[in-house]
């Protein structure tokens, strides 16, 4: 038989080569899946940062004791100072005097020390002059030197007035929730709410059993306690959430308060 009578090749043997170059591997048979090569070296996403009505959770804590202990202390006086005057005799005229010029004073005082605080970059320490200021004027309203004159009791009542400043508060926190957060801010004055409502019930009943003298007490420990959260936990940064309160992601940036 010649070269040109050999038969073709079978397909066999053609797919012979083929076959040599896809050899099973070795480890074909172990059914164990393999980890994807762009995974192993995946870093974790940050978790994001957990906030309470719109602030991280010790932040949110610290502002709305804030409004409470401030509202509480105001409640010791606000609703019974009337009480205190009609015990050192004065008339109802005086009395009313001394209610109708409060708030005319207060709407001066409150806009300067806003002004203040907005052009040099200071809540915090201004909010410090301003409730230190306050508290110990007030408290000067139990010494007999000053409630046994009507003209020293006058005075001293006024400048109370003249360290009004409780709207350096609402800025502050309005600044730290931020754009995004800034209807959040009801959850926050909420709690001066129910501290009044409530403290007003409390002083009252104390008023009535041990007379008004417990009020100047608890007006002073309040206020110690209010400036020294104030001093030592309020930071001199203003911190403002920007991020979006549709999701969970917020970016928490700080602001030097002063210059």
């Amino acid at each position: 038989m010649t070269d040109q009578d050999e038969p073709p090749p079978s397909s066999s043997t053609l797919r012979e080569p083929l076959l040599l170059h896809h050899q099973p591997d070795q480890h074909d048979d172990d059914h164990e899946p393999r980890e994807p090569v762009s995974s192993i070296n995946a870093t974790p996403c940050p978790r994001p940062q957990r906030l309470v009505d719109g602030m991280p959770p010790s932040t949110s804590l610290l502002l709305k004791s804030l409004y409470f202990l401030e509202a509480l202390g105001s409640s010791t006086w606000g609703r019974f100072g009337t009480i205190y005057y009609n015990l050192h005799g004065l008339n109802s005229a005086q009395i009313g005097l001394i209610e109708g010029l409060m708030p005319v004073v207060r709407a001066v005082s409150q806009p300067f020390w806003g002004y203040v605080s907005d052009e040099f970059h200071c809540r915090k320490y201004v909010y410090l002059i301003c409730k230190a200021g306050s508290t110990v004027i007030l408290l000067m309203l139990a010494l007999p030197w000053v409630y046994e004159s009507w003209m020293r009791m006058l005075t001293v009542t006024l400048s109370t007035r003249l360290f009004a400043a409780s709207g350096i508060l609402d800025s502050y926190t309005l600044d730290v929730l931020g754009t995004a957060n800034r209807m959040k801010y009801g959850r926050y004055r909420l709690w001066a709410g129910v501290s009044w409502g409530l403290g007003s019930v409390l002083i009252g009943l104390i008023t009535d059993r041990f007379g008004f003298e417990p009020n100047f007490v608890l007006f002073a420990v309040l206020a110690a306690i209010t400036l020294g959260l104030i001093a030592w936990k309020i930071p001199d940064t203003v911190r403002e959430d920007v991020g979006n309160d549709e999701d969970d992601s917020h970016t928490i940036t700080a602001r030097d308060d002063v210059d």
